[in-house]
């Protein structure tokens, strides 16, 4: 949910993240631009009560956007990012290649 209406975000070939109003169908904003390669994968969560999508790509970085201000941090991961996820305990999870990561708030990676 995004200002009260269900959204879905997706990745994409062309290096962006869009965000789409599901009620409908039709984008939110323009794409999030950033990534230097291809999107593979998606997570979204709340952090600090805000709502981001987390995102990995082929150009070797996961980037957390802020889905209200579309501001982004990006973390140089060093292997492409095929997978992105949110542990239980908010703990960001990427998969590159056949490494696992965890990625702790405030500790850095561990994996």
């Amino acid at each position: 949910m995004l200002d009260g209406r269900p959204v879905a975000v997706t990745g994409s070939q062309d290096n962006t993240v869009r965000v789409w109003d599901l009620t409908s169908g039709g984008p939110l904003g323009s794409p999030l631009a950033g990534h230097m390669r291809p999107v593979n994968s998606v997570a979204c969560t709340v952090l600090d009560g805000r709502p981001v999508a987390i995102t990995g790509s082929h150009d070797n970085t996961a980037r957390v956007w802020d889905l209200v201000s579309s501001a982004c941090t990006v973390l140089n991961v060093g292997l492409e990012v095929a997978v992105v996820a949110v542990a239980p305990d908010g703990g960001l999870v990427l998969g590159c290649g056949v490494d696992v990561c965890v990625v702790e708030q405030g500790r850095g990676c561990r994996g």
